[in-house]
C-alpha cells in the first residue's frame, strides 16, 4: 500500500477516536506525530488530513449534509462519516496533489475495508455528488 494510504487509514483511526472519546484533536494529534512505528511521511500527512478536517469540519459536515440529505450527519455510521470527511477535505484542498478520481477511490476502498457491507456504495454515492458540486462554481 502507498503511504498516502497508509495515512489515510491513520488519520481515520485518529478521526474515530476522536469521534468516540473525549481526547482532543491537539492530543491525538500528539500521538500521531510522536509514534516511532510510522514512517515520517505517513505521520506527516495524516496529521494534514486530521488538521484539516477538524479546521474545516462544519463546512465539510455542510456538503455532506447536503449530499446525503436524508442521512443526518449525526446517524452516519462513525467509518463511513470520517471517510467521507476526509475524502472532502481532499476533494476541497489538495486538488492539486490528489486527483479527484484517486480521493474517491481510496475513500471506496477504505470504506470497504473498515465500514459495513453497504459503506463502499454509500460513500461512493455521497462523495460523487460532492465532487461535482465543488466542480461546479456557485453563480451568485
Amino acid at each position: 500500500t502507498s503511504t498516502r494510504h497508509q495515512s489515510r487509514v491513520l488519520a481515520l483511526q485518529t478521526l474515530y477516536e476522536l469521534d468516540v472519546t473525549d481526547h482532543t484533536v491537539e492530543e491525538l494529534s500528539d500521538r500521531v506525530r510522536d509514534n516511532e512505528d510510522v514512517l515520517p511521511i505517513v505521520r506527516d500527512y495524516a496529521g494534514t488530513l486530521v488538521g484539516g478536517v477538524s479546521r474545516h469540519a462544519e463546512t465539510i459536515d455542510g456538503y455532506i449534509g447536503e449530499a446525503a440529505s436524508d442521512f443526518p450527519i449525526a446517524q452516519i455510521a462513525v467509518i463511513d462519516r470520517n471517510v467521507l470527511r476526509i475524502a472532502v477535505y481532499e476533494l476541497m484542498n489538495q486538488r492539486k496533489t490528489v486527483p479527484v478520481r484517486v480521493a474517491i477511490n481510496e475513500a471506496i476502498d477504505i470504506a470497504k475495508d473498515f465500514g459495513g457491507e453497504n459503506s463502499g456504495k454509500f460513500v461512493h454515492g455521497v462523495l460523487g455528488t460532492i465532487s461535482k458540486r465543488l466542480e461546479t462554481p456557485e453563480t451568485p
